[in-house]
């Protein structure tokens, strides 16, 4: 199987509306470099962006607010300066885009991300192409990788990248069931749900 997904898709939504490139690294932290902090500052950045401030929050409320709600002082076990320290380079590195921040945007972006993928999944089914969809992207078959990238770079402009799941199985058992458990479950659901524990042996 191959993973296709959109690269930091809000951040490139946001940046193409103003006109202007988006940073190669929008997360700050590169992979490898340091992933808990990378993975910190990709939470804080789409939280930024789904949070929207109150006309009487100050900025050291908006702040506090915004990092309790990204909870990702728990998840990382991280103190309270370290994680607004990375949240102020985000404001940095994303000067041009600032004004998004904390307004809220981030669910007018989800509906236009859902209505992207809609069309992808739409395209990739009227040409029989089995499609695994996860939030801004898609697990499919090895064989049909190109196809599917091709379909992505007609729908939209936005950078998507190719990942290979092949020799990683743990990573494909997630994708699958990530989406058994999002779906709804009704009865063809259920017997994939059913046919996939036997599979991995939990039955």
């Amino acid at each position: 199987m191959v993973d296709i997904d959109f690269d930091a898709c809000h951040i490139q939504m946001l940046y193409r509306e103003k006109k202007k490139p988006a940073p190669e690294n929008p997360y700050v932290f590169k992979k490898g470099d340091d992933d808990d902090k990378r993975n910190i500052a990709k939470k804080l950045l789409l939280t930024t962006l789904n949070y929207k401030r109150g006309d009487k929050e100050t900025p050291g409320q908006v702040w506090r607010r915004v990092i309790y709600a990204s909870e990702v002082e728990a998840d990382y076990h991280s103190d309270y300066d370290t994680v607004k320290g990375i949240l102020f380079e985000l404001e940095e590195l994303h000067a041009p885009i600032k004004e998004d921040f904390y307004s809220g945007k981030g669910l007018s972006l989800q509906n236009k991300e859902a209505e992207i993928m809609r069309k992808i999944m739409k395209s990739c089914i009227n040409k029989d192409i089995p499609i695994l969809p996860c939030h801004d992207g898609c697990s499919v078959k090895a064989s049909d990788a190109i196809r599917v990238k091709e379909i992505f770079d007609s729908v939209t402009p936005l950078p998507a990248t190719p990942e290979p799941l092949i020799g990683d199985p743990d990573k494909v058992k997630k994708k699958i069931e990530e989406w058994l458990y999002w779906n709804p479950c009704d009865k063809r659901h259920g017997d994939i749900k059913v046919e996939y524990k036997q599979i991995i042996g939990t039955e």
